[in-house]
Parts: structure tokens; C-alpha cells; sequence
């Protein structure tokens, strides 16, 4: 009886202090442990706190499971304990966010180089079911006692300076400091105001061309959403797109758009416009999630629009994510009779080997190739590559962000399929896009 008891106090003892999952502190004893450093500290020294947050686990826990996921912790809170040192202290948070108290700084060079090494080291892969998967890390900085003086106010900066990261790509690290605290208090707002922008009727979409270059007849259209807010001003999907993806409503805003430009490609075909196709952009969150291919059939069922006039848009970030994955999804929808485009192609990993193995049927050529492709022999002859190897491969080539007459006559040269950018027409409304849908003569002539 006496040793249950003393098994029971030493387990009561253990769940006090450490996280029962990676056997890291837990927050209540990493806040402890924050004040006995600042009771014992002098007015010169200074500390650093490094708030970690995993990129796109999300996405694995919810393709592979929460065991899984939980493997990916225990993983992520070893690779800490050998790259910190023993004074270090680290900690977690809950979820996938982890912090560690560097309690006194010798050199800041060396918060630096812990903040590296931890990116480092959690960007190697992970063996999960069978396979290596790849989750990068965000870490935010704050410094005592500039950036705040106790443990609460340093976390509250360490996590702006952490988004700030996510802001800048992922996979880095950045330190707190007022123009940081800017930003985020303006994306908060934006955020706010985003969360009722769909049922006060404020986004819209706008509806771009995509011209066949033999004939310069429109073809197909690209959806592309556009915010007007009424506090705000216009909004650019460059902005709020990011923060509906990092808080969570880039599902709503995302079905929103299939089934509004669903809705819409059904009404034109229905006005005799039968063989325009409709292009809609699936974000890396949007894609990955296990409703995808339920949201799409529930939009298409409620267009009444044939699934063969739905082409649906990946960025090549997305197709290279995981590969595997990403090609059985696209198999899944293809049963559909949905085609898909890779989009932004060139501007990522570039592996033709990849492209080789997804089963898309276009290509979209990124406007950077595209931009100088009159002037610089090199885009030219990277661009006429690109077209030759997917013609190859059965794909159709699309060429974005064209600008000039010039650009236009050298994709005439290398056998370009289509086209799309302002020297046909910028993304219009759908009234405007009809007028225009109307003209009796060919838009381009190569």
C-alpha cells in the first residue's frame, strides 16, 4: 500500500512539473522556472525566449492521425533537448507550439545560432507509416526585459515574432520589435473584418480570360477573388488569402469560391457561351483537407455544371508537398472527369520528373518567364522547353502575366496553346466579363 502511494505521489509529482507526451516541461513549471531566473538575475542580464511553432502539421494530423502526430511531438521535442544546451529550458505549450528560456546571454550571435540550429533539425524528415514526411518550424524571439519583463508579456511577443516568420516564407526565424507588432495588430483587423466579409456580401469574384492563341477566341476563364471592405478599403488576396489560411477560414472562403464560379460558369453556358471552361485556385490547406472532393461534388451539384468544365488550379508548392499524396487526391477528383492545372509552374521546384508523374492536364507557365521572354534569349529558350516537354507529356500550356503584343508574338513563335494577362483583359466583373464574352471578333490575332 505504502509503495502504491508513493508510486501515486511521484506520478502526481511528474504530471506537475513535465508534459506526459515529450517529457518537456510543461507550461505551469516552465513559468516557474522563468521566475526563479529573474529573481537571481542582475540588473545587466538579459534572456531570450524562442517561441516554436510547427509548419503544416496540421495538414499531417489530419491526413495520418493523431498518433502519428503525436510520434512527429515526441520527435520534434528530442531534436530540442540535443540541439539546446543543458541551461537551456524548454517547454510546451500545447498543440505543436514549443518554447525554450535561454536564461542568460552571453552573445546575442548565440541565440542566433540556437534559433538556426532548431530550424535545422526540424526540417529533416520524419518517419511516419512507412514513409518520410517533412514538417518545417517558425520561431519567434523576445528578449528580456526589453521586449517585456515577465513571462506572459515575452510569450505574447515571442508568438507575434513567430508569425511574423510564417509571414516571411516559414522555415526562419525572426525577432520581436515594434514594426513587427504593427503588422500584427493590422492583421488582426483585417482578420476580424475578414470573418464577416461572406455574409455581409463583400467578396466578389472576378473573371479573367484565357485566350486560344490560333484562334483568339476566349476559351476558359480564371476565378480570382477580390475583397471591398467597407472599413477597410480594398483588400489584396495577397493579404487577406495568407490570414484566412492561418486562421482557419480559408475552408468557408475557399467552398464560397467553387460554388460561386460553379454557379456562374452554369449561367453563362446556359446564355450559349456551352464550351467555356471555369478555372478555380485550391490552396495547400484547401487541397489537403479530407472535404475537398465532397465540397466539389456539393458544388457542382448545386451549379447543375458538367464536372468536365471544371478545372481546378494547384500551385507546383502544393503538387511537390507530397507527392504521393498529392497525386492520389488528383486521381480521386479525376474520377470526377475534373482537370486540373499546375499553376505558377517554374517557380518552385521545377523537378520535371515530378511533372512527369502528376496526372494534370495543364500547365501554367509563371509571368516571370513570361515577363522578359521578348528581350532575353534565355527565358525564350527556357520557355519553348517547358511548352515541347508538356506537349510531350499530353498537357496543354497556358502562359500568365502577358503583358505586350511583343510577348504575344513570341509565344506565337514556340507553339503556346493559350494565353492570359492584360494585353487581352485584367479580371473583370461578371457583367463586364459578358460584354466582352459577346464581342463578335477575335480578341487577339498572332
Amino acid at each position: 500500500m505504502i509503495v502504491e502511494l508513493l508510486k501515486v505521489q511521484t506520478d502526481l509529482e511528474y504530471l506537475a512539473h513535465f508534459d506526459p507526451l515529450t517529457n518537456v516541461y510543461n507550461r505551469n513549471y516552465f513559468i516557474d522556472k522563468f521566475k526563479d531566473f529573474v529573481f537571481y538575475a542582475d540588473d545587466k542580464d538579459e534572456m531570450a525566449l524562442l517561441f516554436i511553432d510547427l509548419d503544416r502539421f496540421k495538414i499531417i494530423n489530419d491526413m495520418l492521425g493523431h498518433l502519428e502526430g503525436d510520434t512527429v511531438l515526441k520527435g520534434v521535442a528530442e531534436r530540442l533537448m540535443n540541439v539546446c544546451k543543458e541551461e537551456n529550458v524548454i517547454g510546451r505549450l500545447g498543440g505543436d507550439e514549443f518554447i525554450i528560456l535561454v536564461p542568460k546571454i552571453r552573445h546575442m550571435d548565440d541565440v542566433h545560432i540556437l534559433a538556426q540550429n532548431i530550424i535545422n533539425t526540424l526540417s529533416l524528415p520524419y518517419k511516419l507509416k512507412g514513409g518520410e514526411y517533412y514538417i518545417t518550424a517558425s520561431v519567434g524571439i523576445s528578449v528580456f526585459p526589453q521586449d517585456g519583463d515577465d513571462i506572459q508579456t515575452l510569450i505574447k511577443n515571442a508568438d507575434i515574432a513567430m508569425y511574423s516568420a510564417k509571414e516571411r516564407g516559414k522555415n526562419n526565424y525572426q525577432f520581436f520589435d515594434d514594426a513587427i507588432k504593427e503588422k500584427i495588430v493590422s492583421k488582426v483587423q483585417i482578420e476580424q473584418e475578414l470573418r464577416h466579409a461572406i455574409e455581409r456580401n463583400e467578396l466578389e469574384l472576378h473573371y479573367q480570360p484565357q485566350v486560344n492563341i490560333q484562334t483568339g477566341k476566349i476559351e476558359g476563364v480564371e476565378a480570382l477573388i477580390r475583397w471591398m471592405s467597407p472599413t477597410l478599403g480594398f483588400v489584396s488576396p495577397a493579404t487577406f488569402i495568407p490570414i484566412a489560411e492561418d486562421s482557419g477560414m480559408i475552408m468557408e472562403i475557399g467552398n464560397w469560391i467553387l460554388e460561386t464560379a460553379a454557379k456562374q460558369a452554369k449561367v453563362w453556358h446556359d446564355m450559349g457561351y456551352a464550351e467555356l471552361t471555369m478555372s478555380v485556385n485550391i490552396s495547400m490547406i484547401q487541397f489537403m483537407n479530407p472535404t475537398l472532393i465532397q465540397s466539389v461534388i456539393h458544388a457542382l451539384n448545386k451549379s447543375s455544371l458538367n464536372p468536365s468544365f471544371l478545372k481546378l488550379e494547384i500551385t507546383e508548392t502544393v503538387a511537390m508537398s507530397e507527392p504521393e499524396l498529392v497525386r492520389e487526391i488528383l486521381l480521386r477528383l479525376k474520377e470526377l472527369n475534373i482537370e486540373f492545372a499546375l499553376d505558377d509552374f517554374g517557380t518552385g521546384y521545377s523537378s520535371l520528373n515530378y511533372l512527369k508523374n502528376l496526372p494534370v492536364d495543364i500547365l501554367k507557365i509563371d509571368r516571370s518567364f513570361i515577363q522578359d521572354i521578348d528581350i532575353d534569349k534565355n527565358d525564350f529558350t527556357i520557355v519553348r522547353a517547358l511548352i515541347e516537354v508538356a506537349h510531350s507529356l499530353g498537357m496543354l500550356v497556358i502562359a500568365e502575366g502577358v503583358e505586350t503584343t511583343s510577348q504575344l508574338s513570341k509565344l506565337g513563335e514556340v507553339n503556346c496553346d493559350m494565353l492570359q494577362g492584360y494585353v487581352f483583359s485584367r479580371p473583370l466583373p461578371a457583367n463586364e466579363f459578358e460584354t466582352l464574352l459577346s464581342s463578335k471578333f477575335p480578341i487577339v490575332a498572332i
